[in-house]
């Protein structure tokens, strides 16, 4: 469905998912009031689906902490509504998301959960309620409440985005469903029968943003719709307009607004129970009227709700802090109200109205409160990150420190004699920016771009740095701007993929999503001068877009990957000069060059076979015998024999041969010394599995980025802004394959690359790999020699001999060190940066949307820098 507030609109030339569910639409705009209401149902972040639901069953306030949990649910040991009707001996009936027995293990009369995190598994869940829910409503009286949780609309978003085709047959097909149940229950809801009194509550939990992903707190996630209709009213009242014409006549209007915390206290008098104890939320009026059989009814439901709230936050300021003054205002509210209630002769209705104003006023003051701070733990955080940046910095000045060359007395005699000056101020500029950007709102909503211009910037800088160490008129002056040119159309380029891809841009998209158009302006700001290429790179975007053949999915799935795969072998190279040999076969550099060959080669099969399944080419469950024998017919069939479908046993196939190529290069150092390619080479392949087709095109352009780096002098001697270019290559690659600091952005499809159900540490260490391969296999181009080391000495000591600055050059022994310390200060500076922002901004309005998740992505790049940084120094230097 969509609202008719103008703030949503599909864009032209892609599926629309708007007018896709006619017979929900004809529900929604029955003209009586009595019969059916909808709603504009507001969620709070975070807009996941386990924190939703326990909003929706306590009345409480979602913890966004709690979002670590998503994934392995305990008891909810909350006062929640679940609990309260089985108390009163209510039978409560369950059928869909697994998440619900999570939360309540043992408190339904009876249980058909599905496993619910394969999200490519568009069917299974809807299936399962499909078969399960007409026995139980054919039995209405073995239950009391009935909770019925379909996937499928929420899988097709996450899997193929909002604008897809999937996304609309899924719409349809939920539909189609919700109109068979009604239909069903209409027969048995006439005067006297089981479904007189019965009230139809169709609601979503979360929204989604364009590319089906939710979490944070922007519009799209948390806007969803709540259709209300009471059945047996409807039986006396069919819908005038037929599911044909409320389709046609989109946008629907919604009769009212209702957040997800007043459904808890709006439910529980309905059902003759009470309110949740830990209940924030107010009874809905026009929900409850609904449903209720008198006005009577809403006068004693909204006055046993301010009861429960003012005791609720009379026993929270005992047990927790809370000001003085906000509890004494709502009980001094909460005393005037019971005053004017036994002097007033109003009737029901107005004592209603003022019982629920004062619920209102009393959650208005109660939520600022509600988020409380631990000051003493947050500066003693801030000091020992303190502490350890300190450390960092003198670590990375000792290992910058100039050895062994010393200054020269005489003035320096190159033309670019103000050069040495810029490049200091540039390097201070381009350290800063990520680090006092971070404080900014309007930096963080468009981060990526900020990172991927700054690392241009740099690369500039570089360039310009590599041209001081050489005199002027010398020959090697074309060779140099060559690379620079060629490192700077690399970054450009993979931003080009990367950004202009990726989920929706981030948050400020998803803010400013009343746009007609919300990529024009971020795709001007994006890629600058890579515009240049826009038509080609757009081409191959709308071809991977609609693969419709075998070729079309191999030229758009395989061939990215095979490219990949094709470079990073090649940098597998040996090095002259360094011994080879290995102590047994399992630590041999044949061994382990074979090894990522052959998880190159699985990525790219099971990523043509995904994208055939995607397109409807193949199966989801295709055997590999049916690809090997190039038989179409076979594809489709679903064999109850076919336990290993093509694309789960390329990826485990994939997955344990660069497993393999890592564990010979750890049971043997000679191996990665004579071959330093191995290790960027096997987390690329991980990247590759992992990570959408186009990805593997980006960190292409990425290793592009790397073989130019290699070979400019200042690369060669580890200068500061050397260094500090690889840092901003690492997090630019993590921008450039598709992330985001937001949940949002997190590609939780990662985690079933192997397996179809959610195991949360086979999966998430799945999930991290996809997000941080991309930094790590950057970072690592830092140990790699492209060239051999007899080159490297030439080429460092040439640029030694005609250095011309007096400033001191360090010594290119050092350069691991050199590197590792500096990414060690960089990234640990940005995580203080992080947390001062995120303690400054605590009580900003986008804290737990923007600024708290950019803090946990921050401190997750510090973990993975930290173990890079250990590895490193224990494998390379």
């Amino acid at each position: 469905m969509v609202f008719a507030d103008g703030r949503y609109q599909c864009e032209p030339g892609v599926p629309c998912h708007q007018g896709q569910m006619p017979f929900l639409s004809s529900l929604a705009q029955h003209p009586d009031a009595k019969v059916a209401r909808s709603f504009r149902f507001l969620a709070e972040a975070p807009t996941t689906t386990l924190q939703r639901l326990k909003c929706l069953m306590t009345g409480g306030l979602p913890s966004f902490f709690d979002i670590g949990n998503s994934f392995s649910a305990g008891p909810l040991d909350e006062d929640n509504l679940v609990d309260q009707a089985v108390a009163a001996g209510k039978r409560v009936a369950f059928v869909g998301d697994t998440t619900w027995t999570q939360l309540f293990p043992r408190q339904f009369s009876a249980a058909h959960p599905f496993p619910c995190f394969n999200v490519r598994d568009l069917h299974s869940v809807d299936e399962g309620v499909a078969a399960q829910l007409p026995a139980l409503l054919a039995a209405p009286g073995s239950w009391d409440l009935l909770i019925g949780h379909t996937l499928g609309v929420d899988h097709a978003g996450h899997a193929h985005g909002v604008a897809s085709a999937q996304m609309l047959s899924k719409l349809a097909q939920t539909d189609a469903l919700v109109q068979g149940w009604v239909d069903a229950m209409l027969e048995v809801a006439g005067p006297g029968q089981a479904y007189e009194r019965t009230l139809l509550l169709v609601l979503g939990d979360h929204g989604q943003t364009l590319t089906g992903e939710h979490g944070g707190g922007s519009d799209p996630e948390v806007d969803s719709a709540l259709v209300a209709v009471s059945l047996g009213a409807l039986a006396r009242s069919p819908p005038a307009q037929t599911a044909a014409q409320a389709s046609a006549g989109f946008p629907i209007p919604v009769t009212g607004v209702m957040v997800q915390a007043d459904f808890a206290a709006t439910l529980a008098p309905l059902l003759g129970l009470p309110t949740p104890y830990c209940n924030l939320g107010r009874v809905h009026r026009d929900l409850f009227q609904l449903g209720a059989s008198n006005g009577k009814d809403l006068e004693i439901a909204a006055w046993a709700n301010v009861e429960q709230v003012v005791r609720y936050l009379e026993a929270y300021a005992l047990a927790a802090y809370f000001p003085k003054q906000v509890l004494g205002r709502v009980l001094q509210e909460h005393a005037d109200l019971l005053g004017d209630r036994e002097t007033s002769k109003k009737g029901s209705e107005a004592e209603a109205g003022r019982a629920l104003d004062f619920l209102e006023l009393a959650s208005r003051l109660a939520r600022p409160q509600w988020t409380q701070f631990g000051t003493t733990s947050m500066v003693l955080g801030l000091v020992a990150v303190a502490l350890a940046l300190a450390a960092q910095a003198l670590g990375a000045y000792v290992a910058l420190a100039p050895r062994g060359i010393e200054k020269k007395p005489k003035a320096p005699v190159s033309t670019l004699t103000s050069v040495p000056r810029l490049l200091s101020l540039g390097t201070a500029i381009c350290a800063a920016v990520p680090v006092l950007g971070i404080f900014s709102f309007f930096y963080l909503l468009n981060e990526g771009t900020w990172t991927a211009g700054v690392a241009a910037a740099a690369w500039v800088l570089l360039t310009l740095e590599s041209l001081t160490t050489l005199k002027p008129r010398t020959q090697r002056l074309l060779a140099i701007l060559m690379l620079g040119g060629a490192g700077l159309l690399a970054l450009l380029l993979s931003a080009r993929l990367g950004l202009t891809q990726h989920s929706g841009w981030g948050f400020w998209q998803r803010l400013t999503v009343h746009d007609k158009e919300p990529a024009a302006h971020l795709g001007a700001n994006v890629s600058w001068g890579a515009q240049l290429l826009a038509s080609g790179t757009d081409h191959i975007t709308r071809l991977a877009g609609k693969p419709s053949s075998w070729a079309g999915c191999l030229l758009v799935a395989g061939f990215p990957v095979a490219l990949l795969g094709m470079a990073v072998c090649a940098l597998s190279m040996h090095v002259p000069g360094v011994d080879p040999a290995a102590a047994n076969i399992l630590a041999s550099a044949r061994l382990a060059r074979l090894a990522v060959a052959a998880s190159f080669a699985a990525a790219a099969a099971r990523h043509v076979v995904q994208g055939a399944v995607d397109a409807g080419v193949a199966a989801s469950d295709a055997p590999l015998s049916a690809l090997l024998a190039w038989a179409p017919g076979r594809l489709f069939q679903t064999d109850g024999g076919y336990v290993q479908p093509a694309t789960r046993l390329f990826a485990r196939v994939s997955l344990s041969t660069s497993g393999l190529a890592l564990l010979s290069l750890a049971l043997n150092r000679r191996v990665l010394r004579s071959h330093p390619g191995l290790l960027p080479a096997g987390l690329a392949a991980l990247v590759a599995l992992l990570s959408p087709p186009s990805t593997s095109l980006a960190m292409l352009c990425m290793l592009g980025w790397g073989w130019a780096a290699a070979y400019l002098p200042a690369v060669r001697l580890r200068s500061r802004l050397a260094q500090l270019q690889l840092v901003l290559a690492a997090m630019h690659a993590f921008y450039a394959s598709g992330h985001l600091c937001e949940f949002a952005g997190v590609h939780w499809t990662a985690g079933f690359v192997t397996d179809d159900d959610f195991h949360l540490y086979r999966s998430g260490v799945l999930v991290a790999l996809e997000t941080f391969g991309p930094m790590l296999l950057v970072t690592t181009l830092a140990g790699v020699p492209w060239g051999s080391t007899a080159s490297q000495a030439r080429l460092a000591g040439a640029a030694e001999k005609t250095q011309e600055s007096s400033r001191p050059v360090p010594s290119p022994q050092h350069a691991p060190e050199g590197a590792i310390a500096m990414m060690g200060t960089l990234r640990c500076a940005a995580a203080l940066a992080a947390m001062l922002s995120a303690a400054v901004q605590r009580r900003h309005l986008y804290a737990w949307s923007l600024f708290a998740p950019r803090f946990a992505f921050e401190a997750c790049f510090l973990v993975v820098t930290d173990i890079t940084v250990l590895l490193m120094n224990v494998l390379l230097v």
